[in-house]
């Protein structure tokens, strides 16, 4: 993988259901108009998080991420538990973002008057979520390359739609929304960083 193809895996894993789902949540419920700055101290957090990963794969340089880490400085049974953290970390926020779009998907869906719904909608099973689960899976099935040209590709993609909805943003700003800046305080911000957090997940895959 060059470079390139290992940036498009960090922003494509970062920019995604996180940006495009909670930020409008985070802005509504906990920040107001200073959601910007619950995104700037959840990136700060992640820096500090890509630095300390950094320090540690050029002391450790070998494949294994957080496992091998807690191996070298604490043993094997606290690497099993990281390694079970980082799979239970990526599988629940796989789950998470199958079901955001599965649920747009559905949405979309039904703005044609087709009705989707199923008896499984009752007891919280998502069709649509499942499809997106398998047809990643297929993906990545394909092999190295084929899962590479796809991740390019939707990254790039996605990382233009996020100019188009700033430039779009910008052109329907009005001063006025920006009051009160901090509605629910300081402690609203940092409830909205904590949730800023969960969109910047995938930095830490490179």
């Amino acid at each position: 993988m060059s470079l390139f193809d290992l940036l498009c895996v960090g922003v494509g894993g970062t920019i995604g259901t996180g940006v495009f789902v909670l930020s409008g949540l985070i802005a509504k419920e906990y920040s107001g108009p200073s959601a910007m700055f619950s995104f700037l101290i959840a990136g700060f957090a992640c820096l500090i998080s890509a630095a300390s990963y950094g320090e540690l794969s050029s002391r450790i340089p070998t494949a294994g991420s957080s496992y091998v880490y807690a191996y070298a400085a604490l043993g094997e049974y606290p690497a099993v538990i990281a390694a079970w953290s980082l799979s239970l970390e990526y599988g629940l926020s796989g789950a998470a973002v199958s079901r955001s779009w599965g649920d747009k998907l559905a949405t979309w869906v039904s703005s044609f008057g087709v009705s989707i719904s199923t008896p499984l909608d009752a007891v919280g099973i998502n069709l649509f979520a499942g499809f997106l689960m398998i047809t990643c899976v297929l993906i990545l099935l394909g092999g190295m390359n084929t899962g590479k040209i796809t991740v390019n590709v939707f990254t790039v993609f996605k990382v233009l739609l996020v100019f188009f909805m700033m430039f779009g943003g910008f052109s329907q700003f009005q001063a006025q929304n920006l009051t009160p800046l901090v509605p629910l305080g300081y402690g609203g911000i940092l409830r909205g960083a904590t949730s800023c957090f969960f969109g910047y997940v995938g930095f830490d895959e490179v």
